[in-house]
């Protein structure tokens, strides 16, 4: 996809979609002359725009919380880039980005808060477009030796696997939804906030069955599993803190630590 070719894709969005993704809801910004600005979400930005702009340049991949790159076509293991490098250089494209009479509103709100957001929020704003677009590369797999296989298991040791396996893709899940949920600039409840727990756990069961019905992988490049409620709570208790009695008795609620 050219330069050309993922401008116009980003022209041709336009208010009113959908977004199930978190990360795909649009950014609001109050500019100094009191109008209001809509750009895409990260993810958004991320999938219309990021991804096929790099992707022109050079091949890339995630491996964790690494983004890797090599030359196009090249065979050799790919290496880590600075992400905060590359944020820069996406902001250099999305600069050149030209005036187009048939864009709708959400390239056009873009270009002016480029100009017009302060360093710091537009900083933000690309940094996690930045994050967005790794999640969104192929996962590097290396090559490696096929080690021999052991002696065949028997039906109870398979199945006790698989409850570990699955019990350690819950974990990983449940942990990587929240710690997500704490760093988000935009919709993160404010310090000292209660949360229903309960409500916690039902936002993050239907994000990742979202994650799951799209084929999306974990950061860590593990599958998605939906938690049981026992397995979020004990991952919310260390990250949040215990749960605690709501006013009167009512549900049990999560106090939010501060950043």
């Amino acid at each position: 996809m050219t330069t050309d070719d993922t401008a116009t894709a980003l022209a041709g969005l336009r208010d009113g979609r959908f977004y199930s993704h978190p990360a795909d809801k649009p950014v609001q910004l109050k500019t100094d002359s009191g109008a209001w600005l809509e750009i895409p979400g990260p993810r958004v930005l991320a999938q219309v725009y990021g991804v096929p702009w790099l992707l022109a340049r050079v091949d890339a991949y995630r491996s964790g919380q690494a983004l890797l790159t090599r030359p196009l076509g090249s065979t050799h293991e790919p290496s880590p880039v600075n992400q905060a490098d590359l944020s820069d250089r996406l902001l250099q494209a999305l600069n050149t980005l030209p005036e187009q009479s048939t864009a709708g509103r959400p390239y056009n709100d873009l270009r002016r808060f480029l100009r017009e957001a302060t360093p710091a929020r537009r900083n933000a704003y690309l940094a996690e477009t930045v994050t967005q677009l790794r999640r969104l590369l192929p996962l590097w797999r290396p090559a490696t030796s096929r080690a021999p296989r052991g002696p065949a298991k028997s039906p109870a040791e398979r199945s006790a696997t698989h409850r570990e396996r699955a019990k350690a893709d819950e974990l990983a899940s449940a942990r990587e939804w929240l710690e997500n949920y704490l760093s988000d600039p935009d919709d993160r409840p404010s310090p000292g906030a209660r949360v229903i727990a309960h409500d916690l756990y039902e936002e993050c069961a239907d994000t990742l069955e979202t994650f799951i019905d799209g084929d999306e992988e974990r950061e860590d490049g593990g599958a998605y599993r939906v938690p049981r409620q026992r397995i979020f709570y004990a991952v919310a208790d260390e990250l949040l803190g215990p749960r605690r009695r709501g006013t009167n008795g009512s549900a049990r609620v999560y106090l939010i630590p501060s950043a």
